[in-house]
């Protein structure tokens, strides 16, 4: 690839950011529909994004693992990456920046009209195959329920970010 030529003129600051407008622009710009993709799929994606994250702090081989580099720039890898914007669009449309008329996520209180220790769990409507798994109105509950309840109770967009991809990062790298 040609940046791979280039990177031994520009400084690392330099190299990162020409590494996040070339590649990390494509892969942010598809992440929805990446991370709704096969583990194939997936694979080569991530497999770009572990090359940018190598040329972006040099002095990598070919055969080193990415993960380090990865962790050093703080990028969370693909299926992270997806489970972020997901985890986002369903903190918006609670906090209104996404009206409810466009998307909405009921509650199980909502559905069953039951209290439950399960108070704040969003309702996961059943499907009967994978790809409507794969839907934003099934992701979207699932990884909510997930995510701790200190990250969701972050009363601003930019909070709930900065929450959620310390979680992520911490859980990516931790594994």
């Amino acid at each position: 690839m040609f940046i791979n030529r280039i990177k031994d003129h520009l400084n690392k600051t330099a190299t990162i950011t020409v590494m996040h407008s070339l590649i990390l622009s494509y892969i942010n710009y598809a992440i929805t529909i990446w991370g709704a993709t096969n583990d194939t799929q997936l694979q080569r994606v991530q497999k770009l994004q572990n090359f940018a994250a190598k040329v972006a702090l040099g002095g990598a081989r070919k055969q080193d693992h990415a993960t380090p580099y990865l962790r050093e720039l703080g990028w969370l890898k693909i299926k992270e990456k997806y489970q972020y914007e997901i985890a986002l669009t369903v903190f918006k449309t609670f906090s209104k920046d996404i009206p409810n008329w466009v998307l909405s996520f009921p509650s199980l209180n909502d559905v069953s009209n039951i209290e439950t220790r399960y108070k704040g769990q969003l309702f996961i409507p059943k499907v009967n195959t994978n790809t409507g798994s794969k839907s934003l109105l099934i992701e979207g509950p699932k990884l909510w329920n997930s995510i701790p309840r200190n990250v969701r109770d972050a009363n601003t967009v930019s909070g709930f970010k900065q929450r959620l991809k310390d979680h992520l990062l911490n859980q990516q790298f931790n594994k």
